[in-house]
């Protein structure tokens, strides 16, 4: 049966009922409870049938499937930007870019600018123009042309990287797209302006997402898929179909390098009526290295903060597609990135059943919880000393709360059993 997931756009941090017993959390574990990553890799299936069979007094499992790499060790990880390039590099990329995103003999150099005059005067320059809905006249800054500002920039004489390819006007037309690079490790907004086309041209393409126009029509995790499909803009595609194209897209064919080490995974599939009998699909994107995902959130989604007080990281990349054959819209994808291993490979960790056990030994036993999903993925924390990232492996399981409906996140350690969390409404 299909399980539709809501999602909550909300700025509120939420709180949690005091569910979470004092007991011993598993970090006193011992050896008997790791198993190799090859045990748990054979057992996985076996494994999960077992603690759904199992008899948990605040336990009841939901119908999830689990993935789990094929792999003989796992690290724990370092994670930190390209280093930095000369603006002259930057900007022949960003035209590269913008010269391959633009429709044919499109390209012009008169539509890149720099973000934003605001950032460099007391007074910025503004435009006005008048809405086609309410007749208002509306202002809006006017961002510098490069060309005007060229040595400047490449002087470094302004210091805010972002540059900005746009050629929308209010009033969407065929030839419009929208790109912004803030800096040499980013690619954090891509508009090929396709979807926005088919919203009445009613917003520009710098502010848009077709996630906050369109109707929302249905939630799938990736791993819970079946045979489900949609109409698109030119023809019906199934689910499974369009992420294997969007896994492949991100992997080779984004208009600019990447590093092939890290891989892309697609663990939700959000799908919008985008008009009458014609849909779109919304991926949920995250990175992948060595097999195992790193934790996600999608943007927009109010959460509690982690219950350790640490400033833990989450990928937040959502794509949009309109056409089966391309990929219309993205946001929020880091372009480049190193990693580095930290210490000794981990060839042992935490099986499925002692993860399981932990979580359910620390939540309240008078409290009864549904499992969504368990799954092993890379848990990130920014480091106090540098613009660094520190990522480990820990077993992820989403357990919920009818009572006070909230899902509670839950992260255990897959070496030491510790156990953090956070929660987020449902």
């Amino acid at each position: 049966m299909k399980r539709i997931i809501p999602i909550l756009i909300c700025a509120l941090i939420l709180t949690s009922c005091n569910v979470f017993s004092n007991k011993n959390d598993g970090t006193d574990i011992d050896e008997s409870g790791l198993k190799t990553l090859s045990e748990i890799y054979n057992n996985i299936l076996n494994d999960l049938n077992k603690i759904k069979q199992k008899e948990y007094k605040n336990l009841n499992f939901n119908d999830f499937d689990i993935n789990f790499p094929n792999i003989e060790e796992v690290h724990n990880i370092k994670i930190t930007p390209y280093d930095p390039i000369s603006r002259e590099e930057f900007l022949d990329e960003f035209i590269e870019i913008a010269k391959e995103l633009s429709p044919s003999q499109q390209y012009d150099e008169d539509n890149i600018y720099i973000l934003s005059d605001f950032f460099y005067s007391d007074e910025p320059d503004t435009y006005t123009y008048e809405d086609p809905d309410t007749g208002e006249e509306i202002s809006r800054f006017s961002n510098p042309s490069l060309k005007n500002h060229m040595a400047e920039y490449l002087n470094e004489e302004l210091g805010f990287y972002a540059l900005m390819y746009e050629t929308d006007t209010y009033g969407i037309n065929n030839d419009d797209v929208y790109f912004l690079i803030s800096n040499p490790n980013s690619m954090p907004r891509i508009n090929k302006g396709k979807a926005a086309r088919l919203n009445d041209g009613k917003s520009y393409l710098a502010g848009w997402q077709p996630m906050y126009v369109f109707e929302l029509e249905a939630t799938y995790l990736t791993s819970q898929l079946k045979d489900e499909s949609y109409q698109l803009l030119d023809k019906e595609m199934s689910i499974k179909d369009a992420v294997a194209f969007a896994e492949d897209f991100f992997m080779n064919g984004l208009p600019y390098d990447t590093n092939p080490d890290i891989g892309i995974d697609i663990p939700e599939v959000h799908v919008y009526k985008v008009k009458d009998d014609v849909f779109g699909y919304c991926f949920l994107l995250r990175k992948k290295y060595d097999g195992i995902p790193f934790d996600y959130i999608m943007s927009g989604r109010a959460r509690s903060e982690m219950s350790n007080k640490k400033n833990y990281q989450y990928d937040m990349r959502e794509s949009f597609m309109i056409e089966s054959d391309d990929i219309d819209f993205w946001v929020g994808d880091e372009k480049c990135q190193n990693i580095e291993h930290i210490g000794e490979p981990i060839k042992k960790i935490l099986g499925l059943e002692a993860a399981i056990d932990i979580v359910s030994n620390k939540l309240s036993a008078g409290v009864m919880f549904d499992i969504d999903s368990v799954e092993l993925v890379y848990s990130r924390e920014q480091d106090d000393d540098s613009d660094a990232e520190i990522a480990n492996p820990v077993w992820k399981v989403i357990a919920v709360n009818e009572n006070d409906k909230l899902s509670y996140h839950t992260y255990v350690d897959a070496v030491t059993g510790e156990l953090r969390y956070y929660t987020m409404a449902i």
